[in-house]
């Protein structure tokens, strides 16, 4: 009990004018109204007051609401997950000193032959589509003989190539990709080579869509409603707190009142030793891969209060925060760019000197928080207590970093009983980037477009106008791999002919015959 509340009781009684209180239990048979009862009495006037300074200062306790504290909790924690951890937990408590940390999530780049012995090559790395076609087979054995690292998308080849290369001195891994591929996944590509196959074109649109710099969206409210129970609130009252909050959707919310926007809102309150509101994402599946982006862009209007942007690069709800700030303009849209290196290490408030820096290919979860607690000690300059609205129209992380933009290698297998890939489209999707592309033609002469400004690349062991072997399309497109490609947009024809270049000649003359017109 404050010394005000015990102030009040102890002056009650002489002011009530009745006889000193023998027995509660009596004088409550008696219909006795005790004085901070009783209206107009000293004690229910200050009683009134003590509730005012309460409401302003945030002195006292309100009752914990132990209800929407179990809703945060199942809503972060689904029951079946928190069923396995606790069925987890003898072990851990018999096997480990300490308290096991959730080991980040996997990356979404996984060696296919994790077993294999030595080091496997690092660096730059080749994606091919269409590694499951026989062409796409045979291409992806050449460029591990020759100590390269491939990247698939097709889990159906993995296993074939993981053996061949168990013990060569390239690796194969496989790309996860069944929600999309992220640009961070495609970091270390420098080279893409696309063979007609089954869904190599979809992919290939996919590829160059994640390597062409664009953001990556981690929210548009513009998608709708649907996604919107992805967020949470995550209040004080985990820790006993009574601040309230909620995330909405608003179809005119947003910009101009006639666009929609995702809505924080609540009010916060310091009572019960609280002072934090915040909503956030449940867990991605998979975690985001952000590495090439460089920092997270918000579109949104505030109310002039300062906010906390936070990334989590783990899956528990109580991890280690990474956390930044944005000061808010009241009723002003604004866009808000938050460079990666401005997140710092915090867990609870304190600053964690010895975290890891943000790991950008594990980002588990996004959340906004308002708070009156900053870290080690500091408190937000701009906090108040109350009511609070923060509208959102999009966050994303923005565009790649600089560096060398990747090489395609597009094989055009024309007039061989299959269908060949949609060039015009490609070059469409390519344009204005800063990949620059190679086409190879290996189809018959008679089946080549006349028009086309093609080269002639001769293998010198094969007669008439018949289809490329395999092997030297194998030979010619390891060979260009290393070679510069001066021009944006390039078409050669691979013809069969007795005439002309030998293939041992070929990585000669690559230079040479790119740079003509």
């Amino acid at each position: 009990m404050s010394k005000a509340v015990t102030q009040c009781a102890l002056t009650a009684g002489p002011d009530s004018g009745r006889a000193p209180v023998r027995a509660r239990s009596e004088l409550r048979g008696r219909g006795f109204q005790s004085p901070i009862q009783r209206p107009g009495s000293r004690a229910q006037c200050m009683r009134g007051s003590l509730r005012v300074r309460a409401a302003e200062g945030e002195s006292g306790r309100q009752p914990w609401e132990f209800g929407r504290f179990l809703r945060t909790v199942t809503f972060f924690n689904p029951l079946d997950k928190m069923l396995k951890d606790l069925v987890r937990l003898p072990t851990r408590l018999l096997f480990q000193s300490n308290a096991e940390e959730e080991s980040p999530a996997p990356s979404a780049v996984k060696l296919v032959n994790a077993g294999r012995e030595g080091p496997g090559p690092s660096g730059p790395a080749v994606l091919l589509l269409g590694a499951d076609s026989d062409l796409g087979a045979r291409l992806a054995t050449t460029l591990l003989d020759h100590g390269r690292r491939v990247q698939i998308l097709e889990p159906a080849a993995a296993p074939a190539l993981a053996s061949h290369s168990a013990s060569g001195p390239g690796t194969v891994e496989l790309v996860e990709n069944g929600n999309g591929l992220q640009p961070g996944q495609l970091a270390d590509v420098r080279f893409v080579v696309a063979v007609p196959g089954q869904g190599a074109e979809r992919q290939l649109r996919a590829a160059l869509s994640a390597l062409s710099g664009g953001d990556v969206t981690l929210y548009d409210a513009a998608a709708g409603a649907q996604g919107e129970p992805t967020w949470g609130s995550l209040d004080d009252v985990v820790m006993g707190g009574a601040s309230r909050s909620a995330w909405s959707w608003e179809d005119a919310g947003g910009e101009g009142g006639d666009r929609p926007a995702g809505v924080f809102s609540g009010e916060v309150t310091t009572a019960n030793s609280g002072g934090f509101a915040s909503v956030r994402t449940r867990n991605f599946e998979p975690a985001l891969d952000l590495r090439g982006q460089t920092g997270v862009s918000l579109r949104l209007q505030g109310d002039g209060l300062r906010y906390k942007l936070v990334l989590r690069t783990d899956s528990n709800w109580d991890g280690i925060a990474y956390t930044s700030y944005l000061d808010t303009k009241p009723g002003v849209w604004e866009t808000h760019t938050v460079p990666f290196s401005s997140f710092a290490p915090i867990f609870r408030a304190k600053t964690v000197p010895d975290a890891p820096a943000l790991q950008l290919e594990h980002v588990n979860s996004v959340q906004l928080m308002l708070s009156k607690f900053e870290a080690d000690g500091a408190l937000n300059p701009a906090f108040k207590t109350g009511s609070f609205r923060l509208a959102v129209s999009s966050i994303a992380a923005t565009g790649r970093t600089g560096g060398e933009s990747p090489k395609l290698v597009l094989v055009q297998t024309d007039g061989q009983g299959q269908p060949g890939l949609d060039l015009a489209g490609i070059k469409e999707a390519v344009q204005g980037s800063d990949i620059r592309t190679l086409v190879m033609h290996t189809g018959r002469l008679e089946d080549l477009v006349q028009s086309q400004a093609a080269l002639s690349v001769c293998s010198g062991h094969e007669t008439g106008a018949g289809p490329i072997p395999n092997a030297f399309v194998v030979d010619a497109v390891e060979e260009v791999l290393d070679v510069d490609l001066p021009k944006p947009w390039k078409e050669v024809t691979l013809l069969a002919s007795e005439a002309g270049l030998q293939t041992t000649q070929a990585s000669r003359n690559w230079q040479q015959l790119l740079a003509s017109e």
